[in-house]
């Protein structure tokens, strides 16, 4: 299985992709591999490469499973977790649900 993960924490989504990966999934999102910059570090011009990356990964991916914090966080895991739900693909929580829209999706099983 092909598997997009999304979060607010570089950290806890490489934790999280290693811990999958030694299971025998295939881990498709690249972001938490790579540099962690500010949205502002970046040029427009970056920032859409970025974005398409992203999207691509997702679109790669059988699955999404949503990493949540202990806090509130805004950003891009909620628009990668509704690309993913609105492509009609799996999308799967571990931790806590931060919104109401994370009553969509089923909590992560292994």
């Amino acid at each position: 299985m092909k598997i997009y993960i999304a979060a607010h924490d570089k950290e806890l989504a490489e934790h999280k992709a290693r811990e999958l990966i030694s299971k025998g999934y295939e881990v498709v999102s690249a972001w938490h591999s790579k540099e962690f910059l500010t949205t502002e570090s970046y040029t427009v011009e970056e920032r859409f490469d970025i974005a398409i990356e992203d999207l691509n990964d997702i679109k790669l991916a059988d699955c999404v499973l949503l990493l949540s914090g202990p806090d509130r966080y805004s950003g891009g895991k909620f628009v990668e977790a509704g690309i993913a739900y609105g492509m009609n693909k799996p999308v799967f929580f571990c931790g806590r649900r931060e919104n109401m829209l994370c009553y969509l999706f089923e909590e992560w099983q292994e």
